[in-house]
């Protein structure tokens, strides 16, 4: 008989959370699971993307009033009891089997209420780097107490394992699975046809991540900005943001004598065959729990320069993946001019990517996934 699995998480799709979301929902095996996804706001995309084997919910709740007047705020206040009623009943008559938050934080909080006999939650963050859940849940007590109501909690390195236990306390019941990569959806996605030509004559650099302070994404401006008048290469940026004000600002920080080799590309739904493109990867975020872009990047091949985040770099191999720096903008910037200067550093690692024995990282995370789920 087949399990009814409840999935949840605030966004659909957005950034390396998302991606582990849907490679999870779309390769357990659909004989044996119905999986429904559930979101805080509606995204129409979800059609575009997942299966029609996947449910979908979502439940607008009509956050966003902070500046509307206080009627309007009562009226609010109202059609959420409503529309929240609505959704708990909605959710019990499907009778799910099994629910799992896929985040840490809000999602966790919603999903400990629910009256379903298992939970799974999922965490994607160092503590120690960024303890944001604290605004939900208030002090370490209660998240603790909240975990505490999951049959499991996943970690996904052992580095975010550790920094819960170190910060907040143990719960009793962490444990680590790396997040999935879909290694043949990559790379068959990377063949797509793009209006994207980089230059063939010099080095060609690509960073993909959410427009935000943690990425480190100012990092590679303000390196740009020194190495571009003394070396002839491209840097490519794909992410998005809805903080029209920080996007500005990084336009801004770009020289603006030396702005023709720099290039904002957006958001995109498919950044593999950009990537593929490329000569070399480029991490410069100043926390990073696993780092799924990079190992994306790896399964086509390309070489990468990350700085230090520790859960990162507990999956990065330096014989054959590429270089760990120093955290910080002068670490970026020493590497990146050693590459500048002897190309051939990025060629070697390119080689032994290409030679390098690939593991099925899909199959041994769903694997864990399903013992999970039993």
């Amino acid at each position: 008989m087949k399990k009814n699995i409840l999935i949840v998480n605030d966004k659909l799709l957005s950034g390396g959370v998302e991606k582990v979301m849907f490679d999870m929902a779309t390769n357990l095996p659909a004989d044996k699971y119905d999986i429904t996804i559930l979101t805080d706001i509606k995204d129409n995309r979800f059609y575009e993307t997942y299966p029609n084997t996947i449910k979908y919910m979502h439940m607008d709740f009509f956050d966003n009033v902070q500046n509307k007047s206080n009627i309007i705020k009562k009226v609010n206040r109202i059609l959420k009891k409503i529309l929240y009623s609505k959704l708990i009943k909605k959710i019990k008559n499907e009778k799910y089997n099994i629910a799992i938050s896929i985040k840490e934080g809000e999602s966790m909080k919603f999903v400990s209420t629910l009256n379903i006999e298992r939970k799974i939650g999922w965490v994607h963050v160092n503590y120690h780097d960024l303890y944001w859940t604290e605004y939900v849940f208030g002090n370490a007590i209660n998240e603790v107490k909240c975990m505490k109501t999951f049959s499991s909690v996943v970690c996904v390195t052992n580095v975010v394992k550790n920094s819960i236990i170190e910060k907040i306390g143990d719960p009793g019941n962490l444990n680590v699975i790396y997040n999935p990569i879909d290694s043949n959806m990559i790379l068959d996605k990377s063949n797509e046809k793009v209006d994207f030509y980089p230059s063939i004559d010099k080095l060609t650099f690509i960073t993909v991540g959410r427009l935000c302070v943690e990425k480190g994404i100012e990092r590679i401006i303000r390196v740009y900005n020194k190495l571009i008048k003394e070396y002839d290469f491209e840097i490519y940026i794909i992410g998005g943001t809805n903080n029209k004000e920080y996007k500005r600002k990084l336009i801004d920080l770009v020289d603006e004598n030396n702005n023709d080799s720099i290039f904002f590309l957006g958001d995109k739904i498919n950044p593999y065959p950009y990537v593929k493109k490329a000569d070399c990867f480029i991490c410069a975020s100043i926390s990073e729990s696993f780092g799924l872009a990079i190992q994306e990047a790896l399964t086509l091949d390309v070489p990468v320069i990350m700085t230090n985040c520790p859960g990162a770099a507990e999956i990065f191999d330096e014989k054959t993946d590429g270089i760990i720096v120093e955290n910080s903008e002068e670490g970026l910037y020493k590497q990146m001019k050693e590459i500048l200067e002897k190309p051939g550093i990025i060629k070697e690692y390119k080689e032994k990517l290409i030679n390098k024995t690939k593991d099925n990282k899909l199959k041994n995370t769903i694997n864990a996934v399903e013992e999970l789920l039993k």
